[in-house]
């Protein structure tokens, strides 16, 4: 291990911890493709996901999605796209996701 990182891991290490109170709208991913129409295959300027779940009969439409939302990196399929209160859009990977967060219902303030 070079200094880099063992300095990384002491800073990581002693990082006040935090625990989430958020609350979210998410669903998790099916497939995500790059939009028709816009950009290319290899820098599209857009996505459309589609979601598992939704309300029957059809469950969810597929939905366009900006570029920068996946900036940081690609979902894979089970990961859960994630909508805020104040409608920012992410993702977050399966397993950090259902650590994190449990459905159930919540009481409007």
């Amino acid at each position: 291990m070079d200094e880099t990182e063992t300095i990384r891991e002491q800073v990581e290490s002693s990082l006040p911890l935090w625990k989430c109170h958020k609350v979210v709208r998410a669903a998790p991913i099916r497939g995500i493709y790059p939009a028709e129409g816009k950009g290319s295959k290899s820098a599209p300027e857009g996505w459309m996901v589609y979601l598992d779940g939704g309300p029957a009969p059809d469950g969810f439409p597929p939905i366009y999605v900006e570029p920068e939302v996946f900036a940081r990196g690609l979902p894979m399929p089970g990961d859960y796209f994630v909508v805020y209160d104040d409608g920012y859009q992410s993702w977050s990977p399966k397993k950090t996701f259902e650590e994190g967060y449990s459905q159930g219902q919540v009481q409007e303030a």
